[in-house]
Parts: C-alpha cells; sequence; structure tokens
C-alpha cells in the first residue's frame, strides 16, 4: 500500500481554503484543473469520501 501525503503552505484564513474545498468534485470545482480528468467523489469531501479522476482512485479515510 502507498501512502502519499502532499502539505502546502497557503496564505490564507482556514475558512477562505474550506470553501475551496467543499467545491473540489462539483460542478463548481475551484480547484481541480479543468485541462484534467474531473475529480468525481460519491459523496461531498469528507472523511469516507471516495472517488478519483480518471484511473486514479482515491479512498478516503
Amino acid at each position: 500500500m502507498i501512502r502519499n501525503i502532499h502539505e502546502r503552505t497557503i496564505d490564507a484564513s482556514a475558512s477562505q481554503v474550506g470553501s475551496l474545498l467543499d467545491t473540489l468534485g462539483d460542478s463548481g470545482d475551484q480547484i481541480w484543473p479543468r485541462q484534467w480528468a474531473p475529480m468525481i467523489l460519491d459523496r461531498p469531501l469528507q472523511i469516507g469520501a471516495d472517488g478519483g479522476h480518471g484511473s486514479v482512485r482515491y479512498r478516503g479515510h
């Protein structure tokens, strides 16, 4: 099993970042690059949400 952890320092408030993350995988996605296969999740981004983009799959834990 591979565990891949990404970290970024973002110059914004937690609520600003949270508002953007809330759009991930929905029709108004403000994060995911338009030129990539779309991110599709089985529910809003949260622990337990599964999905992916193209052949890349993610499982929320």
